[in-house]
């Protein structure tokens, strides 16, 4: 129920900005009224559906479910190129910020699946040159 909430929300804030934008597009007095109205009806339905999350005790939960994250979860990384920005998002104190990581462990292996079609014409031509 909550993921579909948020999803609703996410709906109307599209749908707002897509009347919005048809808004500043057009001429018509007429239309104008008629977008600003079905803008207006999105901000309804997205406070509603806020409503419903508070109700819930959900509308500020930063977490989104019942499965507490691991110890990582306040860690971020500076993987920015240029300037270095800094925000709320990533410069309170309860996140761990760390302005120039450095890579650990090398390249993960390639992945390996038996039903790759290239697996099954390397094993091909083994056998046939094992063959002669």
């Amino acid at each position: 129920m909550v993921r579909d909430l948020r999803a609703n929300i996410a709906s109307e804030a599209g749908a707002r900005q897509t009347y919005e934008a048809l808004i500043k597009a057009c001429d018509d007095d007429g239309t104008k009224k008629t977008l600003t109205h079905l803008l207006t009806r999105e901000i309804t339905h997205a406070n509603m559906f806020m409503k419903a999350l508070d109700a819930m005790g959900k509308l500020t939960d930063p977490m989104f479910g019942n499965v507490p994250p691991d110890d990582t979860v306040t860690l971020v990384f500076n993987l920015s190129q240029g300037e270095d920005v800094r925000g709320p998002w990533n410069d309170e104190p309860e996140f761990e910020y760390v302005a120039d990581p450095e890579p650990k462990g090398g390249m993960p292996p390639a992945p390996v699946n038996p039903s790759d079609e290239r697996s099954a014409e390397v094993k091909l031509k083994s056998k046939s040159h094992k063959a002669h």
